[in-house]
């Protein structure tokens, strides 16, 4: 697939989430950047309530900070893990319990939650994406859908080097406020750059969930994002003076009367 065609695809799938169930578009988006797994377990009822039940048991999670009122639904989609990037899925297996597992970024589970219709602050996605990890020993990530918008959250978490057996939640990184109806260009374009198909290409591309998870982290690095705007921002700029032609400035010789 060319990079223009990924690229439409993730614009089609992203546009899905308005007529789809937020957990199917969710899992379409995924996969459309390379992501899948047959390492499956969909929750029956998709209620908040299911999910405190089924997971909310040893470590609990702040209910006020996960703005559990604003939940409309939440579905696990799959968990991830190397043999899946190299063999493109495997025979459904358990999903991790809720005992302490080795402290490496060994997968990811991947959940779709959909909000009621309301503004979110970056703080407010933060703190539920630190609370519903708070229930899982390996990192989740989150396609949240909340009103005609998505966004997309992705947690660094690592080992607490007092106490073996947990883990300290660090930065939650955020794709922000993706319009439904009509996606901004640099949100297909990160959703893109995040893709497998784009990581393979890299000098070093990863060959473990560790090395995975510190490119998306370099993909999502602030001054790496600034950096690609920058770029296509100066590409822009010197094909526009070669092709444009632009009006004289106010003032200058040709705009002055004779």
């Amino acid at each position: 697939m060319s990079s223009e065609e990924l690229r439409k695809k993730i614009s089609y799938v992203i546009n899905s989430f308005e007529d789809e169930e937020y957990y199917i578009s969710a899992d379409e988006l995924l996969a459309s950047m390379g992501y899948a797994s047959s390492r499956r377990l969909p929750m029956q009822e998709k209620t908040p309530q299911e999910f405190l039940d089924s997971y909310n048991k040893e470590v609990k999670l702040n209910e006020q900070k996960a703005l559990i009122e604003k939940w409309r639904g939440i579905d696990l989609l799959f968990q991830l893990t190397g043999a899946d990037l190299e063999l493109g899925g495997q025979p459904a297996l358990p999903l991790p319990t809720q005992e302490r597992i080795d402290q490496n970024i060994t997968s990811y589970l991947f959940f779709a939650l959909e909000l009621q219709d309301a503004p979110y602050s970056r703080t407010d996605l933060s703190d539920i994406t630190r609370e519903i990890n708070k229930c899982f020993p390996i990192p989740v990530m989150l396609v949240i859908k909340h009103g005609a918008k998505i966004s997309m959250a992705v947690i660094h978490r690592r080992p607490n080097k007092r106490e073996s057996d947990k883990d300290v939640l660090e930065k939650v990184t955020l794709i922000k406020d993706v319009d439904i109806n009509n996606p901004h260009r640099a949100h297909i374009e990160i959703f893109a750059d995040l893709s497998l198909q784009e990581i393979v290409t890299k000098p070093s591309p990863p060959k473990s969930m560790e090395k995975l998870h510190e490119v998306w982290l370099s993909v999502l690095d602030l001054k790496e994002l600034n950096k690609n705007f920058y770029k296509e921002l100066s590409n822009w700029y010197f094909w526009a003076i070669k092709e444009c032609t632009f009006p004289p400035e106010a003032g200058s010789d040709e705009t002055r009367n004779p």
